[in-house]
């Protein structure tokens, strides 16, 4: 007798959720360290002009490319403001989809327990049938062996 379980719709359904999350998840995560990797390249920017304008400082250049300089570096600066609520949000973002993650997979889990338990309970019943049909053919090759 084949298994068939009565909720394996409602199973694939969650199981469907469980990769979308993951898959969100996924897209969040690369979207994280994109973030995190445009923050350290302005940082980096951010600090190798700073040490060209020091040694320009130290070279005499004209007043009018130092505030130039400077303003660039406030540019890069307020870049890097943007970066790091961009990486927040999506460090937020990530966390938020890790707990959807976490209870699409609790769900699932759940729903796979259930199917286990109930091909548990129909193996078991497909043992009974098969034990009582064994019995039969026992007990009637008893009665004819007389």
């Amino acid at each position: 007798m084949k298994f068939v379980y009565a909720f394996q719709k409602v199973l694939d359904v969650k199981t469907n959720e469980k990769k979308q999350a993951e898959s969100l998840l996924s897209q969040a995560i690369g979207a994280m360290t994109q973030a995190e990797r445009e923050l350290s390249d302005l940082m980096l920017a951010k600090y190798r002009y700073q040490e060209k304008l020091a040694d320009d400082a130290t070279k005499g250049r004209p007043m009018a490319d130092m505030i130039a300089g400077q303003q660039y570096v406030d540019h890069l600066e307020e870049r890097i403001r943007t970066s790091k609520r961009a990486l927040l949000t999506a460090e937020k973002a990530v966390n938020e989809l890790r707990e959807k993650l976490t209870d699409r997979s609790v769900d699932e889990k759940v729903w796979l327990n259930m199917k286990d338990r109930a091909f548990a309970v129909h193996r078991a019943e497909v043992e009974r049938r098969s034990q009582y049909e064994l019995d039969e053919m026992a007990a009637l090759r008893s009665r004819f062996a007389r």
